[in-house]
């Protein structure tokens, strides 16, 4: 069986992202191909041997030089395992399955990797919340994403016991985003209007940089916001951010090191 060799997008097919960093390696005589796990097993046959590069996608037989996971589509234990191989073989991963973890978990590993973050409680206790909330201002968000909200009153808390939700200190300070790529900060911008900002100090710069090291990201963009003080603090790190529309240093920036990784590699 032919091995398909290049940089691996795992995405469902129509990400606009997955199509757009395809197209850019192609025109630099990089092949690359847009794998949607999601499709499994409906659409998709995936076969495992037992040696970890006998993985079949697709009835072809695949080998990449480098990975680029934008999503994984429904969580399933074989698209796990093929990621997995692939790390422990030392292929690129932007990223690694292991490194993309829950909110909460990823806030108590910056928090032991000394990366301010936001003072946060994740319950469904709603004593434990108008504890957390005694004498300030708190925000709350839904686990599952959604708009932020200031907590304005405490005699609703009932309704929690349903479902747990995500307490934080508010910040009531400006907003930022930072894109980090392979150590290197390559694109700061405020959230809304996308402007680029100029400035960031070498702190935060480093700050940023050992964010992602602390959870193992070779790519993801960083969303801080400041408190009262000015001082920025970290809201989470996205480990596939959109950014076609937010900086083309960005994208310059991701299908380089995806190329370089390519070239890099050897079967």
């Amino acid at each position: 069986m032919t091995v398909t060799t290049g940089v691996v997008i795992v995405a469902p097919s129509h990400d606009e992202h997955a199509i757009a960093v395809r197209d850019r390696l192609t025109a630099r005589g990089v092949t690359a191909t847009v794998v949607d796990l999601g499709q499994f097993p409906d659409k998709l046959s995936i076969s495992l041997g037992t040696h970890p590069r006998t993985i079949t996608i697709g009835g072809k037989r695949i080998s990449p030089t480098a990975v680029l996971v934008r999503d994984l589509g429904p969580t399933n234990d074989f698209a796990h395992s093929i990621l997995l191989r692939w790390e422990r073989l030392g292929v690129a991963i932007y990223n690694p399955v292991s490194s993309v973890v829950t909110k909460p978990t990823q806030l108590a590993l910056l928090t032991v990797g000394g990366i301010p973050v936001p003072d946060s409680l994740w319950t469904n206790d709603p004593a434990a919340v108008r504890a957390f909330a005694a004498g300030r201002s708190v925000v709350y968000t839904p686990l599952a994403g959604g708009a932020t909200r200031v907590l304005d009153d405490v005699g609703q808390l009932e309704l929690l016991r349903r479902e747990p939700v995500c307490f934080q200190e508010h910040l009531p300070g400006r907003s930022v985003r930072v894109y980090v790529l392979d150590g290197a900060v390559v694109s700061v911008t405020e959230p809304g209007n996308e402007a680029r900002v100029r400035g960031l100090t070498p702190d935060l710069r480093d700050l940023c940089v050992r964010a992602a090291s602390v959870l193992g990201l070779r790519f993801c963009a960083i969303e801080l916001k400041a408190n009262a003080a000015a001082q920025l603090k970290v809201l989470g790190l996205d480990p596939a951010p959109t950014f076609l529309d937010v900086d083309p240093r960005v994208a310059d920036a991701l299908v380089a090191a995806l190329q370089f990784s390519s070239s890099g590699s050897a079967d």
